[in-house]
């Protein structure tokens, strides 16, 4: 969260999803308890689940195209170098 004199802003990353509640509790200033973070769109319970989790399984990338992936400035803001080396780890062909 970034707190300036005249704005905040929040971003969080989809891997921290479930902190949600707490970081927007920060962002208003207000109890956490506040803010009731539904999980309605899981894949697990869609009628295609298999068929998303075979091809997740399957899809892989070459090293070249991961670093080209990775070293954005993005991705180097958001993500540790641990982090990165183990999406490339996951992703790799």
């Amino acid at each position: 969260m970034i707190d300036a004199q005249e704005i905040r802003v929040l971003v969080i990353r989809q891997e921290n999803f479930q902190a949600l509640s707490l970081a927007l509790g920060a962002l208003y200033r207000c109890p956490k308890k506040l803010f009731e973070i539904i999980d309605s769109n899981r894949t697990s319970d869609k009628a295609f689940h298999s068929t998303y989790c075979e091809a997740v399984s399957k899809i892989k990338f070459s090293r070249e195209q991961l670093d080209a992936i990775y070293q954005t400035k993005y991705a180097r803001h958001f993500y540790s170098e641990d982090e990165i080396a183990e999406f490339k780890a996951k992703w790799c062909a």
